[in-house]
């Protein structure tokens, strides 16, 4: 799914990422570099994780025992923050690694993605609870999506968002956040605070679109158009 890495990786660099590697199959290096130009490019296998200050990793991944190996190598090698999304998490939930989660995890589950990773809930609210519990039990920030996407730190302080609009409900739009939030913590902003601030800018980009355009037609390349627009607005106030 080369489709979710140019996403991601386009939204890392719309939202201020000085310098943006992608790490991949060989065979995907030539639609990934042609989509995004600016973006430098590795082999995945080849991988030195201590050269980066943030990673982004499950968009495109895939659930192989080789991407699988992957997660589990970066979780417990990488130091800087690491944003786990998409496959990254079903390779997480179906190893049962789930405990090797550290304080510098940020993991952005949406409902089935949760409860792979925690179990079976009756309800949201159920979710928002164990949400709570397991961020300060693991030291990692959750970013639980959903109508009103909320993040909860690893002190287990819940923020719920009220930006967006189902012009968000579409694939694709989920890679975007990731890419926001990895670029965000390679800036230096708090993990906490990283996510607050994507997961606003993320829906506001929609609030915005839906100024001129009908939801149906909101999709992931408009939300990263936006971004340079919406964070603007943001600073001017």
């Amino acid at each position: 799914m080369a489709g979710a890495i140019i996403l991601a990786s386009r939204a890392a660099i719309r939202m201020g990422a000085g310098r943006c590697t992608i790490a991949g199959e060989q065979d995907s290096r030539f639609i990934v570099q042609t989509a995004v130009p600016e973006a430098m490019f590795v082999e995945v296998e080849g991988i030195e994780f201590s050269k980066y200050q943030s990673i982004a990793l499950g968009p495109g991944l895939g659930i192989s025992p080789f991407a699988s190996g992957l997660v589990h190598r970066c979780i417990q090698d990488f130091r800087g923050p690491l944003v786990l999304d998409a496959d990254a998490l079903n390779c997480v939930a179906r190893e049962k690694t789930t405990e090797l989660l550290g304080k510098n995890c940020i993991i952005t589950p949406h409902k089935a993605e949760f409860d792979r990773l925690f179990g079976a809930h009756s309800s949201d609210f159920e979710r928002l609870d164990t949400a709570k519990r397991r961020a300060v039990e693991l030291g990692c920030t959750i970013v639980f999506k959903s109508h009103h996407t909320a993040v909860v730190s690893a002190r287990g302080t819940r923020y719920f968002n009220s930006s967006g609009n189902a012009g968000l409900a579409k694939g694709g739009t989920g890679d975007v956040l990731c890419g926001m939030i990895a670029s965000l913590c390679s800036q230096g902003y708090e993990s906490s605070e990283a996510c607050r601030l994507a997961v606003f800018l993320h829906g506001h980009c929609a609030d915005l679109l839906a100024e001129n355009m009908a939801l149906e037609g909101i999709g992931p390349l408009d939300l990263i158009d936006q971004l340079p627009v919406a964070f603007k607005g943001i600073l001017a106030e």
